[in-house]
């Protein structure tokens, strides 16, 4: 049977700390001699990098944009993330977003008193369309 991770941590540990002299000269050594190799191989990491972080903001951008497109999917998705259960969420979101007043308190909807879709934690089940502080509050 071979050796685990950690008694080949351990292993690797114990060399570098015997050899830690031989080491850092045999790398001073390596870098004197290749300063070509090394930068080149630098810049070719700087231009993934670079070219990284243009991919991550289009692929942002594109997020966002899909955000905008298709909120009723977003919201959708959020709720069945919770655990929320129901055959037809077309529905529901349309009942959402129809929703002006909350249902407990009958405070109309706004910046302060955002749209919440309350259910039951144990079942999934939904019951109400409240505003953020009966469902903190009063129901939860």
């Amino acid at each position: 049977m071979g050796m685990t991770r950690e008694q080949k941590l351990k292993r690797r540990r114990e060399q570098y700390q015997k050899n830690k002299q031989k080491l850092k000269e045999y790398n001073k050594q390596y870098r004197k001699n290749n300063k070509e190799k090394i930068a080149k191989i630098n810049k070719k990491l700087y231009d993934k990098k670079k070219n990284l972080k243009e991919f991550k903001a289009q692929k942002l951008a594109t997020q966002r944009e899909y955000r905008k497109k298709y909120p009723d999917k977003m919201l959708i998705n959020h709720w069945r993330c919770r655990g929320m259960i129901d055959t037809d969420w077309d529905l529901v979101y349309k009942m959402f977003i129809a929703q002006t007043n909350c249902w407990i308190c009958d405070r109309p909807f706004d910046d302060k008193y955002k749209r919440n879709l309350d259910h039951n934690h144990d079942t999934g089940e939904l019951r109400y369309v409240v505003c953020n502080p009966c469902n903190i509050h009063i129901i939860g």
